[in-house]
């Protein structure tokens, strides 16, 4: 009988020669998007090799929010190192590393290499550094100029801040200094090397101190939460790390719920004075719409401001479209002895005029603008003047609501009061 043909024979000989021969050494790389669930399926992989008793080291870059103290045992962690001693020295070298580097040995098979303290070196902006910094700055803005019409009314400002950096979250406060809003302003600040945990608890925290001045003290509250991108990113953290089953784009099924329980916190309680009002800052990913957080956000909110990559582009500030842009609680709350009577009307003029500038754009970039007739000559006109003079303002400029109405009927001023196009 020939047992090198006997198949079972030859597997347990394979398997034998498998174990003989010495083990060859490899690199395994794992990256994705922020909180992609990189680290759970690093830590796992690493696990499963050291059980096959192959030696493993797992490297942890991730140098915003190191994960090494959370995967070694408290009494190994026995100095703060950091990534920022590191970069701000002149000259790296591998010494330097060594030293500020943590080496945690797990067990005989594995080792971790990695940060034990994130200093904001690295952070993953909404947009590019440029457009993340006149977010906050319109965030800021907000925060500064909002008050409520009327002398005797009380007022407040929740500004609730999750994932940003200390030099971000430096800015917010003296910019509140400066301008003395900081006298009536409830700051939560989450920065970006936080615990995770935290970045989920921040919100309601803030909604918490909200409901508070607004209905035990009688106070209008508007809440600024920015951004619920981080927010939502770290629910899809910790639900990889706890072994869940995704949904959308890997964020958990119940993120839905968990943003209506944060925006339906918002309004009025009968028999009290008080309320609360909310605005959400989020961030859309590759500039989807349709993603799950924004998705998400439009339906459950009451309105949205949308702001415009090519607005910005040409220096616009604030760069708002106003197309996409809706309120859905507008008609309740605008005319005669809320604003002023003809602000409905206004605002539909307004609307239609800047949704032809668009039709007459897109017609320009095809025959050309000489060939246009004169009245979409007039749009092109009313469109520049539009952008640059009522939705553009100052950092510092604070339009009142009249103003800004009296700046409206001027623009309309200058279209023809007959708008109509030869056949």
């Amino acid at each position: 009988m020939n047992f090198m043909k006997n198949s079972l024979f030859q597997r347990n000989l394979e398997q034998e020669r498998e174990e003989e021969m010495p083990e060859e050494g490899g690199v395994l790389a794992v990256w994705g998007s922020p909180s992609s669930g990189k680290t759970v399926v690093s830590v796992k992989l690493a696990e499963h090799l050291a059980k096959k008793k192959r030696n493993v080291i797992l490297i942890l870059a991730d140098m915003v929010t190191p994960p090494l103290p959370y995967l070694c045992a408290p009494s190994d962690i026995e100095q703060d190192r950091s990534l920022g001693s590191i970069l701000a020295a002149s000259h790296v070298t591998e010494n330097l590393i060594k030293k500020n580097c943590m080496f945690y040995r797990k067990n005989d098979y594995l080792s971790m290499v990695g940060m034990l303290k994130g200093e904001n070196v690295f952070t993953y902006p909404p947009y590019e550094k440029e457009q993340a910094a006149e977010l906050l700055q319109l965030a800021a803005q907000i925060a500064r100029q909002a008050k409520v019409r009327g002398k005797d009314e009380q007022f407040a400002v929740v500004f609730a801040a999750m994932g940003i950096t200390f030099e971000e979250s430096n800015f917010f406060v003296e910019s509140f200094k400066e301008t003395g809003a900081i006298d009536r302003t409830v700051l939560f600040v989450n920065l970006a090397n936080d615990p995770v945990v935290e970045r989920l608890i921040t919100p309601k925290v803030a909604l918490t101190a909200a409901e508070y001045l607004a209905f035990e003290q009688n106070m209008h509250i508007l809440v600024i939460l920015t951004d619920m991108t981080s927010f939502a990113e770290a629910m899809r953290e910790v639900s990889s790390s706890k072994g869940e089953i995704p949904s959308r784009k890997g964020f958990p099924g119940y993120l839905y719920s968990e943003l209506a329980t944060i925006y339906e916190r918002a309004g009025i309680v009968q028999g009290v004075n008080g309320s609360v009002t909310q605005l959400p800052i989020l961030t859309m990913p590759n500039d989807d719409i349709t993603h799950p957080i924004p998705d998400l956000t439009g339906y459950i909110t009451e309105g949205q401001i949308v702001l415009d990559r090519p607005l910005h582009g040409q220096s616009i500030y604030p760069p708002i479209n106003i197309l996409p842009s809706l309120s859905r609680l507008m008609k309740d709350g605008i005319g005669e002895g809320f604003t002023r009577e003809d602000h409905q009307d206004l605002a539909n003029q307004l609307f239609s005029a800047y949704a032809k500038v668009g039709d007459a754009r897109n017609l320009a970039s095809v025959i050309g603008e000489d060939e246009l007739s004169p009245l979409d000559k007039k749009y092109l006109e009313f469109g520049i003047d539009f952008e640059q003079h009522y939705i553009g303002q100052g950092v510092n400029e604070n339009r009142t609501m009249e103003e800004t109405l009296d700046l409206g009927w001027k623009l309309l001023g200058k279209l023809p009061k007959r708008r109509t196009r030869p056949c």
